[in-house]
């Protein structure tokens, strides 16, 4: 999943993005909206395809893009460990969350919404809309100092059904 890519100026075709990752010999790449979502065969670790797509996309799109990795494995578990079902959003994160910062997180919350970490994700439930909600991912990244980027169930559900597997 590819951070802050088509919002805020950074723009990118999706087709240019599969593109790419035929020529880093990414195997059967599939994107998912205009929102960074791409499926690949890959059967390396995460951090090292992470580090290959981010220096790709620099070289060819010239821009600073993160990208964070989950497995087949790991989003199905994501599925299956959310809370709040579809109406959830999920915040993948880059690193584990720090303790320290999930009380400023907790805090920021209105009596309707509810939050849940886990050790890589946090999973969101904003009755009033995303759009609305303090807890957006740039909020979430500020508290956390790490990357972040936020997807509904829909897309993760979505991604999964992409890699050949349904939740």
């Amino acid at each position: 999943m590819l951070r802050g890519v088509n919002v805020g100026g950074k723009k990118m075709s999706m087709a240019e993005l599969r593109e790419l990752c035929g020529s880093l010999k990414l195997k059967n790449p599939r994107t998912y909206i205009q929102s960074g979502n791409i499926v690949v065969d890959y059967g390396g670790d995460g951090p090292k395809l992470a580090d290959l797509l981010e220096k790709g996309i620099k070289k060819r799109f010239g821009m600073d893009v993160r990208v964070l990795v989950r497995t087949v494995s790991e989003l199905k578990e994501v599925v299956v460990s959310n809370p709040f079902g579809e109406a959830a959003y999920v915040t993948f994160l880059s690193d584990r969350a720090k303790g320290q910062s999930l009380d400023a997180i907790n805090s920021a919350k209105t009596a309707t919404e509810e939050l849940k970490f886990s050790e890589r994700e946090v999973y969101l439930l904003c009755p009033e809309g995303y759009g609305r909600t303090k807890l957006s991912n740039n909020f979430l990244e500020s508290k956390l100092g790490i990357t972040a980027t936020t997807r509904n169930m829909r897309t993760i559900k979505a991604l999964l059904g992409m890699a050949g597997n349904q939740s």
